[in-house]
């Protein structure tokens, strides 16, 4: 969340992995936050549940395009009208899910 609006969401499930991308991640966000062009406003209220439910339900109506990865895995791709996002996905389990907003 940047200025109060949902911009993307990051799954990592398995705890090692996280701990090796937080920083990285933590530091993309940062650079969008600075990059965005509205005014920080401060706030800390939380995001209306029904926007929160929006994004997810944008997340799952988007088209997915699921190619071959090293291995066993699968890079999956997905599109939507407000949505892009990616998935590492090996043997059924995801490895690394991201998704974005795409309407602003």
């Amino acid at each position: 969340m940047i200025n109060g609006k949902i911009k993307g969401l990051d799954i990592i499930p398995h705890k090692p992995a996280c701990k090796a991308l937080h920083s990285k991640l933590v530091k993309s966000y940062a650079i969008d936050a600075i990059l965005d062009e509205h005014q920080p406003t401060g706030s800390r209220e939380l995001i209306p549940n029904i926007e929160v439910q929006a994004f997810l339900e944008d997340i799952k109506n988007s088209e997915e395009k699921k190619h071959n990865a090293v291995g066993t895995a699968f890079d999956c791709r997905y599109k939507g009208d407000k949505v892009v996002g990616s998935a590492l996905v090996s043997r059924r389990e995801v490895l690394h899910m991201s998704f974005f907003r795409t309407d602003e």
